[in-house]
């Protein structure tokens, strides 16, 4: 048996990094995580990838139409590729109207409109009402590239953040503070040859991980 090991200093913020990919059948024994930086919150995730499981592109394109009367209530959308198994893309940029309605119908509505993703099945479409601290938060599934907001979203749980579509195993996710750390490896942990380990982080951090082959 041979050991390795490999190490991150404060990698890119906002997309994944391999930090092992096994050629061969490979034992995960140890990972650390530590933010360095003195100020900042890192929001970091690590997860397990297949090497023939490529993620796929958030939705870019879109566009909003207003129709009906004028107010002065926010509302920000943003729209997300889904492959066929449900895993979501991170979103596209977000568009917003400021001078809105309180309530949306069938007279005072939104017309919404993307482009389509290779290798999406379906799109989930957000929207945030009331500014970006607001907690009112929609969305709808749909296939089609366009859709009219008249009120009848449904409430959603989270504002998408994370391109999710090339996981497959997520092994740990926390809001660092800084200066604090995190071991989501509990175990030692049997990776199959194609599959990786990644890492995404919003913040400077700091990452190790150790196993042997």
């Amino acid at each position: 048996m041979a050991n390795w090991d490999k190490g991150f200093l404060a990698p890119v913020t906002g997309v994944w990094h391999d930090v092992v990919s096994a050629s061969v059948d490979t034992k995960l024994s140890f990972f650390s995580i530590s933010n360095i930086s003195r100020y900042e919150v890192a929001r970091t995730v690590v997860a397990i990838g297949a090497s023939d499981d490529e993620p796929i592109l958030a939705p870019t394109g879109l566009s909003l139409t207003e129709a009906g009367g004028i107010g002065t209530t926010q509302y920000e959308y943003l729209v997300t590729a889904v492959k066929p198994d449900g895993r979501e893309t991170d979103p596209s940029a977000i568009i917003s109207v400021t001078t809105a309605p309180a309530t949306l119908n069938a007279t005072n509505y939104h017309t919404l409109s993307w482009n389509a993703v290779s290798g999406a099945s379906k799109y989930r479409l957000y929207c945030r009402k009331g500014g970006p601290t607001s907690l009112l938060i929609y969305v709808v599934e749909l296939t089609a590239l366009t859709y009219m907001n008249k009120g009848e979203m449904v409430s959603a749980e989270a504002w998408p953040w994370i391109n999710l579509t090339g996981v497959t195993v997520l092994l740990a996710w926390s809001d660092l503070a800084p200066g604090t750390g995190l071991e989501p490896i509990s175990r030692p942990m049997p990776l199959a040859v194609g599959s990786r380990v990644m890492i995404f982080t919003t913040g400077p951090i700091s990452a190790f991980a150790s196993g042997e082959v």
